[in-house]
């Protein structure tokens, strides 16, 4: 097995530019190679609601408010692992390694909140 011979593969630059050691070389068997992608915010306790509990029919933002007031009320925490998890594999399966998440806080119980910091915390291990 041969070593990845680039420069940049030994070492990680932090975001004031000082570098570090890579923690691992990758042998890429002459493969082409680019940086993880990274996912544009997505507000992930929606994600997988299209058409439940019913479509905008008219696409304006304030029949698209209602219907995620309608289905915002049927939110469960396993509604919101469940569909979260199943993005976040879909991501990961087409190379993106970085997410950034928005979460609707209006519920008073924190549902979907909490269900992602579920999520998040299980990345973390």
């Amino acid at each position: 097995m041969t070593e990845w011979d680039a420069p940049q593969d030994r070492q990680r630059l932090k975001g004031d530019g000082q570098e570090l050691p890579a923690r691992t070389v990758i042998d890429a068997r002459a493969r082409s190679r680019r940086r993880p992608t990274s996912s544009r915010t997505c507000t992930w306790d929606a994600t997988l609601t299209a058409g439940e509990p019913r479509w905008n029919a008219s696409g304006t933002l304030g029949e698209g408010i209602a219907c995620w007031a309608e289905r915002k009320a049927m939110l469960s925490r396993d509604d919101v692992i469940d569909r979260v998890t199943e993005v976040l594999r879909w991501q990961a399966a087409n190379g993106v390694l970085h997410v950034r998440s928005h979460v609707d806080v209006t519920d008073p119980g924190l549902v979907a909140l909490d269900a992602l910091a579920e999520v998040a915390g299980e990345g973390d291990g």
